[in-house]
């Protein structure tokens, strides 16, 4: 989980804006969660984020998809990430949605002006 945490702290600033991004396509990929509430820390953020899509991974195949969808990532992105165990596949996955989720804010400001 090193390359995530080392990943958000590059980009500390936006870390409540990006938590914000990640609990609105949460909720507009109809998945209840509070995992993303009270989030101080980049660690923390990596923490509840790997947790969370080790969970739909494991348990909740749909809501993946859905989760995927409404942040954008292609399942083709997903499939060539061809990792040796779950846990450097999550932490990819991971790493690919604050990339992404970092894109909408940075779109987002630059055209909003």
């Amino acid at each position: 989980m090193k390359k995530l945490v080392t990943q958000i702290n590059t980009q500390a600033s936006y870390l409540a804006q990006l938590v914000e991004q990640i609990d609105k396509d949460i909720r507009l990929a109809g998945i209840e969660s509070d995992e993303f509430t009270d989030i101080d820390s980049p660690e923390k953020l990596a923490e509840n984020l790997y947790r969370f899509v080790d969970i739909l991974i494991s348990k909740y195949q749909e809501s993946f998809n859905n989760f995927m969808y409404r942040v954008d990532i292609h399942e083709k992105d997903i499939y060539t990430l061809q990792q040796p165990n779950l846990e450097d596949l999550i932490e990819n996955i991971c790493l690919l949605i604050i990339k992404r989720e970092l894109q909408k804010i940075y779109f987002r400001q630059k055209f909003s002006k």
